[in-house]
């Protein structure tokens, strides 16, 4: 009879466990999906902008594969700074203090079309 006691408890805790997992699974795609719907529905905005800083991110390790993460920061005409997170192509293209339009919907980077100086 302990046997059987024990045979469903582990049970339990096996069902309750993937319940779990399951559920976090769901929720976690479930706002991935509603915060790409809420920017992709965002208006595509262009406005005048300096870049004033860039940075990258690598993680990984030794036995590990790695990834980077590349960012740059833009100041706007208004005084404000906003760090957007760029594909690589884009940020090899970029040199601090390039003057020129970004193009952004909310904070997804688009592009930034540089002014050529005189």
């Amino acid at each position: 009879m302990p046997e059987i006691v024990i045979g469903f408890v582990i049970v339990s805790i096996f069902i309750f466990v993937t319940v779990v997992i399951v559920g976090i699974f769901i929720f976690v795609i479930g706002s991935m999906v509603v915060n790409y719907r809420r920017y992709a529905s965002s208006p595509l905005i262009a406005r005048k902008a300096r870049v004033i800083g860039k940075r990258q991110c690598v993680s990984g390790g030794m036995n590990t594969s790695t990834s980077t993460h590349y960012y740059v920061t833009f100041e706007l005409r208004d005084g404000s700074r906003e760090e957007l997170v760029i594909d690589g192509e884009s940020y090899g293209l970029l040199v601090e203090g390039d003057m020129g339009t970004l193009h952004s919907k909310s904070n997804w980077f688009k592009r930034f079309d540089r002014e050529s100086p005189l």
